[in-house]
């Protein structure tokens, strides 16, 4: 499987773009998923959402890099939060999700 769609993820009122160079291209708009997916969501959640998975790429960067300091820096009693880290970073990983599923 592939990483998530690669560059800036930029979030335009509810929907969300990909920067790439001088273009953008849409990703996603959350109200109309939410219509497609017939649920009873406004334009309220639809913008929360948005906001959400704009900043999706940068919180899986902090939380391995966070990781990888935890590891580091942290004692071992610290190890539900590395626990934790590592089940946020599979969910949003298909390959670390499926190595996880795997174990």
């Amino acid at each position: 499987m592939s990483a998530h769609t690669s560059g800036k993820w930029l979030r335009r009122g509810r929907a969300i773009f990909v920067e790439r160079g001088e273009a953008e291209f849409p990703i996603i708009d959350c109200l109309l998923l939410a219509w497609e997916a017939a649920e009873p969501w406004g334009e309220e959640e639809a913008l929360a959402n948005a906001c959400l998975i704009e900043a999706a790429p940068d919180l899986l960067d902090v939380c391995k890099r966070g990781l990888k300091w935890a590891d580091r820096a942290l004692p071992p009693t610290m190890c539900q939060w590395r626990e934790d880290a590592r089940a946020a970073i599979a969910k949003a990983t298909p390959q670390a999700k499926e190595d996880q599923d795997e174990a």
